[in-house]
């Protein structure tokens, strides 16, 4: 009997060992405070943030509920943070500890993010921001942040693989005395984006035009980036159209440098990438422009215009029914 019970003995100690080692494995990184409060608060924007993501795969809809139940430090109104609320918190070298979970192929394994306040994430977190395919459809389409390079990349709401849920809520804890911190304050631009995001559109002062926050995401002819934007319905108005060519260069801007992306392909990946247009509105490739050009009967001739917010430059002559890389950008003038 002495002898089972010695086994028994060597056996549980066995097991604790190797349930701390998993459990020092799984939360490396996380330092003390963090892990023990269980939250971290960015002192540059009061969010209070989950210390982690939910640690395993699920879509954007169950990310959503999973944020909604949550019951974390005493409160209640967590939820899934906007795609702005998650780049804010993207720091380039940061290199948070995390964990790649395992599968029936491979091991867990150790693994660090780009993310501030050591948060420990396991995959890519979901962003409550969708993409609406064309207006009066349902989203389908959602933002997720890839943490490794800060990109923003979208993929299908019912899509699972590596993405999580990682919870906020509005905080007012360490907004009093942020420089007792060391901490960084939100620039111009960052606010400027998310109030343009938050709205859904900008008003240019110079003009008075406004302007829909994004383009519509995705290749398009002239005749459907027309219909697209008359279809429009966005902050209560629905006499959207298609910009002209000249509203389009009155936005450029050579110096800015508003977040947009470059999405994917059969060719590449979706990356972030930066254009030169005011108002950080969120672009991803070219903008047509209205009407077509006209022939030497005054007619229209089947060609249109489409402007390049890298290059400042209009491109002339591309008939109607081209595709390749360009987008709607809508405008209304603030009187019509």
């Amino acid at each position: 009997m002495k002898w089972q019970a010695k086994a028994v003995l060597v056996l549980l100690s066995i097991a604790t060992m190797v349930a701390r080692a998993q459990f020092s494995r799984a939360t490396p990184g996380l330092v003390p405070e963090t892990q023990s409060r269980g939250y971290w608060v960015d002192p540059s924007t009061g969010l209070m943030w989950a210390a982690k993501d939910n640690g395993k795969d699920l879509n954007w809809h169950k990310a959503m509920d999973y944020c909604s139940d949550l019951r974390l430090a005493g409160y209640s109104d967590w939820r899934l943070p906007a795609i702005d609320e998650l780049e804010v918190i993207y720091e380039k070298n940061a290199k948070a500890s995390g964990e790649i979970p395992g599968t029936r192929k491979r091991e867990a394994f150790s693994y660090t993010f780009d993310i501030k306040g050591n948060i420990f994430l396991t995959g890519n977190p979901w962003s409550s921001s969708r993409i609406d395919d064309s207006p009066g459809h349902p989203p389908e389409y959602g933002w997720f942040v890839y943490f490794n390079q800060g990109s923003r990349i979208y993929e299908r709401l019912s899509d699972s693989h590596s993405k999580r849920a990682l919870c906020v809520r509005r905080s007012n804890v360490a907004l009093a005395a942020p420089s007792a911190v060391g901490a960084q304050t939100l620039t111009e631009t960052q606010k400027l984006a998310h109030e343009t995001q938050t709205r859904g559109y900008w008003v240019d002062p110079s003009t008075g035009l406004m302007w829909a926050w994004r383009d519509n995401g995705a290749d398009i002819n002239w005749h459907k980036a027309t219909k697209y934007c008359d279809d429009l319905r966005l902050a209560g108005f629905s006499n959207w159209r298609l910009a002209t060519l000249d509203e389009l260069q009155g936005i450029y801007d050579k110096s800015a440098e508003s977040p947009g992306e470059n999405p994917r392909s059969r060719w590449h990946e979706a990356e972030a990438m930066d254009f030169h247009v005011k108002g950080n509105l969120f672009l991803t490739g070219f903008a047509w422009s209205s009407p077509q050009i006209a022939d030497d009967r005054g007619k229209p001739s089947g060609y249109a215009t489409r402007f390049d917010f890298n290059e400042g430059q209009p491109f002339n002559g591309d008939e109607v029914w081209f595709t390749t890389n360009e987008r709607a950008l809508c405008v209304r003038g603030s009187g019509e």
